[in-house]
């Protein structure tokens, strides 16, 4: 069995004790008194040691064993090796929890329904605003406008985190169409498809034009001059 001497910071402490030497049961000598065998090294003082040696791999009164703080008799570090396992454990569990759960796009529509603003004498358009929510990129891959009288500006867009988007959605001239809908296909897992109305009730309708009275024929204003004159002869 290995001993160690524990005389490391004694008043005259032990050279073997000081440079960690570990004694081998041949190195030393039994005890008479039949107690733990003697450190036979010399102190800073020249002086024989003559500490009781204790065996490694005894527990000592701070609770651990002889060898390193914490570890074992043969002075291997477990509970060191124990602690670092178990961050790295933790370290693999929230990259795991980031990769599982990670960032994700989030589309939000700010204006629905749509609503249109014109005249007659053009085509009348609305703002469709969207905005990402989420911390992902969000792409719009397709914007389709019904009935063929509305149409979008645009046929697809790229969001940032957080950034907001505006689309014209176009109501052509010369249509009655008042009622619509414009469909987002993007690629957010909750609404890879998303649907908004579009009111264009507000914009006035073009009214027939009537013809215009022709002009009357000269001749005929000039018989009903002669006329009033004979009158009024």
């Amino acid at each position: 069995m290995p001993y160690r001497c524990e005389n490391e910071y004694g008043a005259d402490p032990c050279e073997i004790a000081k440079n960690g030497t570990v004694l081998a049961d041949t190195d030393v000598s039994s005890s008479m008194d039949g107690g733990p065998p003697k450190c036979p090294g010399k102190t800073e003082s020249g002086k024989t040691c003559g500490e009781p040696l204790v065996a490694i791999g005894k527990k000592t009164s701070k609770g651990g064993r002889r060898g390193e703080v914490g570890g074992t008799g043969d002075g291997f570090p477990w509970q060191f090796v124990a602690i670092s396992a178990a961050v790295v454990v933790g370290l693999i569990a929230l990259a795991c929890l980031f990769l599982c759960t990670g960032g994700k796009p989030e589309i939000v529509i700010e204006t629905d329904p749509v609503t249109f603003e014109g005249n007659q004498s053009g085509p009348a358009t609305g703002e469709l605003r969207i905005k990402n929510a989420g911390d992902e990129e969000l792409v719009v891959t397709s914007i389709t406008a019904t009935p063929a009288a509305f149409a979008a500006m645009r046929q697809e867009t790229t969001l940032g985190p957080g950034k907001v988007r505006s689309i014209l959605i176009e109501l052509q001239s010369g249509n009655d169409a008042r009622q619509g809908e414009v469909v987002l296909e993007t690629n957010d897992p909750k609404a890879d498809r998303v649907a908004i109305k579009l009111d264009a009730s507000r914009v006035p309708r073009e009214e027939a034009s009537s013809a215009p009275e022709p002009s009357q024929d000269p001749w005929e204003i000039i018989d009903e001059i002669n006329r009033s004159a004979e009158h009024l002869e």
